[in-house]
């Protein structure tokens, strides 16, 4: 029962030489020979068994749990010279890997590539990273770009290197995470203070991983009966697990959000306290005098989809402040944005509604023209989503509108082939 498979580099030989400094060839002339029906050059033959190993992995996963998953983590460089300025061993040629293919033909969820380098040069991550965003979203796949902390001590890598690289990530469409290598030599030994920088400021709030929208999205049902018991320097927060979901699934674990304010952000990590799998937490220390603390918790499973909000409680100095509202009902109205956005070419429509109601959704090309009807009748009140699939569609922006009685609402998605 695992969540995810990952591949790390592992293709054909990095080109070797001998004691003379001459190429070393890869023996696999005889097989060449034998197994090519499609009458391929050498070339296209090795990066055609690495992509039918590929997608025998990919595959067999769909048969066997569709919901773990799969990710690889080619060298950073998929051909030198692509994009302009990259100059460098040519992942492609030389150990015939051919990542892009995987993408296009989704045969994986997910790509790493092993950008170890830093801004500038040659092998520019600030040139490299982007491109390789570009082409993910391009296929309606994740990146979460693979970066070098095991290579902070070398000497032209400054302190604020990896800090930068990852803010360049966040403020790029399409760079999902960061995957780190090595955890052990250079993150944990905290090489220029890369540790302290993560947990102090980088890395400081929980989070949620990132739905991949082509997987199962059922959310879990949403926790209830949260409680406050309030002790003399300390309180006590408690909710019961939800009921199993209409996947079959239960909540693997809970999101605890705490807020000053009212309505309660639930799409700010700042006010995410834990990501835990306990009912129960403790607070410590009260909140102080004048301040009120608003708590509420949601379910997540193991593929991340967010259940509805339990009932919100408050916590004061003094005591425990009143029920809002009431638990797993929506208070108003409210149509997300789709996500992932860019995509291609599925996307998840989000919306909620506070009663029962006649409900429509479509979607219309730039010119205002509709293109696509995805749900028009009655529906009730909660948390609700919708599955567009632009397959036949071409690239462009595209507008969704959520009528539902009087209110109205429409937002804008993008579709990059």
């Amino acid at each position: 029962e695992i969540d995810g498979v990952h591949f790390d580099d592992y293709f054909y030989p990095y080109p070797t030489t001998d004691s003379l400094n001459q190429a070393v060839p890869f023996q696999d002339s005889d097989t060449y020979s034998q197994f090519n029906p499609k009458g391929l050059s050498l070339g296209d033959w090795r990066r055609d068994n690495v992509n039918q190993l590929i997608k025998m992995i990919w595959d067999s996963i769909q048969v066997v749990n569709p919901r773990v998953k799969f990710g690889m983590s080619p060298f950073g460089i998929w051909k030198s010279g692509t994009p302009a300025g990259i100059t460098g061993l040519s992942g492609y040629d030389a150990i015939y890997c051919d990542a892009l293919a995987w993408l296009q033909q989704r045969t994986i969820d997910y790509l790493t590539p092993q950008l170890y380098w830093v801004f500038g040069g040659g092998q520019d991550y600030g040139k490299l990273m982007p491109w390789w965003a570009s082409v993910a979203v391009s296929s309606g796949r994740h990146l979460y770009p693979g970066q070098a902390p095991y290579r902070i001590t070398d000497n032209n890598w400054g302190a604020s290197e990896l800090p930068n690289q990852i803010r360049l990530n966040r403020s790029t469409s399409g760079s999902l995470g960061s995957v780190f290598f090595r955890a052990r030599h250079g993150v944990t030994n905290n090489p220029k203070g890369f540790a302290d920088s993560l947990k102090n400021n980088l890395y400081k709030y929980p989070a949620l991983r990132p739905i991949m929208s082509w997987k199962e999205t059922t959310p879990p049902n949403a926790p209830t009966g949260l409680t406050i018991n309030k002790l003399t320097t300390a309180a006590v927060i408690g909710w019961t697990a939800p009921a199993v979901a209409s996947d079959g699934e239960l909540a693997s674990q809970y999101v605890l959000y705490r807020s000053n304010t009212l309505p309660i952000d639930f799409n700010d990590p700042r006010n995410i306290v834990a990501i835990q799998t306990n009912t129960s937490y403790f607070e410590q220390p009260l909140p102080s005098q004048g301040i009120t603390y608003y708590y509420a918790v949601t379910g997540v499973d193991r593929l991340q989809n967010e259940s509805l909000s339990s009932n919100i409680m408050g916590l004061t100095a003094s005591g425990v402040v009143g029920i809002e509202p009431e638990p797993g009902t929506i208070a108003s109205y409210r149509l997300h944005q789709n996500f992932p956005n860019p995509f291609n070419p599925a996307t998840v429509i989000r919306f909620q509604l506070p009663q029962e109601q006649q409900v429509t959704i479509r979607v219309y090309d730039i010119l205002g023209r509709e293109v696509r009807t995805l749900f028009n009748g009655i529906q009730r009140g909660g948390e609700h989503q919708v599955l567009f699939d632009a397959s036949g569609l071409p690239t462009g922006v595209y507008v969704y509108r959520l009528v539902a009685g009087e209110y109205v609402e429409s937002g804008k998605m993008q579709l990059v082939r």
